[in-house]
């Protein structure tokens, strides 16, 4: 509790920008904190204090989207989507893999969200990688993800003939799963 309050303290009073703090808080991503605190606190702040695509923040972020606890992930998929670059590869790429494998609904939501500011709901990599989650591919999707991956895709204007968009909204309004073909 301690560590915790400290690293939240380190972050308020920091300024913006602030190097030294955000390699701190960087670093107690890695620490070992039993209960995951430490960690949540240092990627809940790290946005806060750190420079837009510092690539040691960043990486230290990736690295903790595998982290055992989910509220942890989930904050380092949230501040990714504040800190890497839309071009940073290793982040869309950590981000991606995180949306499509993590066991958490909400840590896949705060990746769907992390890739939708990064990418732009109406980036084509960004709607091919959402409809194939929204395929059959993946029944078991959780209804929380599917409603965020709906209202990503909702959230460009769409036109008649939307390839995906339209046979999702469908799709899902009448209870079934889109099919291979409908997405396509």
């Amino acid at each position: 509790r301690v560590r915790t309050a400290a690293a939240g303290m380190a972050a308020r009073l920091a300024r913006a920008d602030d190097l030294e703090v955000a390699t701190d808080l960087a670093a107690l991503l890695c620490c070992d904190d039993s209960t995951g605190f430490v960690r949540l606190a240092a990627a809940e702040l790290l946005p806060k204090v750190s420079q837009k695509e510092d690539r040691w923040c960043v990486a230290a972020l990736e690295a903790v989207l595998v982290d055992p606890e989910w509220t942890v992930r989930a904050a380092a998929a949230r501040a990714l989507g504040s800190l890497a670059s839309p071009s940073d590869h290793r982040a869309l790429t950590a981000l991606e893999a995180c949306l499509k494998t993590d066991g958490n609904a909400y840590v896949r939501v705060d990746a769907l969200k992390a890739l939708a500011g990064l990418r732009g709901p109406g980036n084509p990599t960004f709607r091919a990688l959402v409809c194939e989650r929204l395929s059959g591919e993946s029944p078991e999707e959780h209804a929380l993800v599917q409603v965020a991956m709906l209202e990503a895709l909702m959230s460009v204007r769409i036109g008649k003939g939307d390839d995906c968009a339209v046979a999702v909204a469908c799709h899902m309004a009448r209870g079934k799963r889109v099919e291979e073909e409908g997405a396509a």
